[in-house]
């Protein structure tokens, strides 16, 4: 087949599964087998793909199809103007997620050291990226599993960035478990959603691991931990800012009390309350 049969293909199998965004998926998934980029699957539209590079296609197509994650099937995910490293076993950048990554890096690039804490890292996209457009600042990515953890330091060597390290732990052990110097900032994306609301979710998101996804019964489980266990060991001038769910700003924001003189919610860009940033 030539290059536009087999995009057509993928776009009207992808739809009559039922997921959003065939075409888009579709170019991707045809990128990836290529090695063409989207300019030059267009330019080279009538050229015909072996017939060992279709087959590789339609098997992701057929994946997609199964509704597993475009980002788990291509291996990779953009963030923040970066490419990171991405699989089973970790959770997917998410775009909303760069308002709470510049919210920081607005706060701390301004040539100071800085010791920044990215706690429940995943792969690394939140502390990395605060590196990589913060040089002075030193950031520990801390990530309890080894799934997560593999992705982590990958990213983290692929972007050969010497101010960051990976470190394995739970955060529910707390701040002093860990032998870190005290932070100056506190940044986490943690599990938020409801424990009950888990099976509800939308097929591409429950091949996420459950791990980073349950924030207990009432969502607030790695909130009240921070709050309790991390936030006293702020710097003072320092900085804490978190992503949560929808309607959970204020509940978030309830939990981080004195002593904060400044405390404030950012929207996302569905005009949703999701970044809660108290100033110490």
């Amino acid at each position: 087949m030539i290059l536009l049969d087999l995009l057509k293909y993928g776009k009207n199998a992808i739809e009559q599964a039922g997921c959003g965004n065939a075409s888009f998926d579709s170019i991707c998934l045809l990128e990836n087998v290529t090695g063409f980029s989207r300019t030059q699957l267009f330019l080279y539209s009538g050229k015909e793909l072996g017939a060992e590079k279709e087959h590789a296609y339609k098997m992701l197509v057929e994946r997609r199809c199964n509704r597993e994650p475009l980002q788990y099937i291509i291996g990779k995910w953009a963030f923040m103007g970066l490419e990171f490293h991405v699989g089973t076993g970790c959770l997917i950048p998410r775009c909303e997620t760069e308002g709470l990554v510049e919210t920081v890096i607005h706060h701390i690039n301004d040539g100071r050291s800085t010791v920044v804490f990215d706690l429940c890292a995943g792969t690394g996209c939140v502390g990395i990226s605060i590196a990589n457009a913060c040089p002075n600042a030193k950031v520990y990515l801390i990530e309890k599993y080894e799934e997560s953890l593999f992705y982590l330091k990958r990213n983290i060597i692929e972007k050969g960035l010497l101010n960051t390290t990976a470190v394995q732990g739970d955060i529910f052990n707390g701040f002093l478990s860990f032998g870190l110097p005290k932070p100056d900032v506190i940044v986490s994306n943690p599990p938020y959603i409801t424990t009950g609301e888990i099976e509800t979710l939308q097929k591409e998101v429950l091949f996420e691991p459950v791990e980073a996804l349950d924030g207990g019964p009432d969502g607030l489980c790695f909130y009240k931990t921070i709050a309790n266990l991390w936030l006293p060991y702020l710097n003072n001038e320092g900085i804490l800012a978190v992503e949560c769910g929808d309607h959970q700003a204020a509940i978030v924001s309830n939990l981080f009390s004195k002593p904060f003189n400044e405390k404030y919610c950012l929207l996302d860009s569905n005009n949703t309350e999701r970044i809660v940033v108290v100033k110490k």
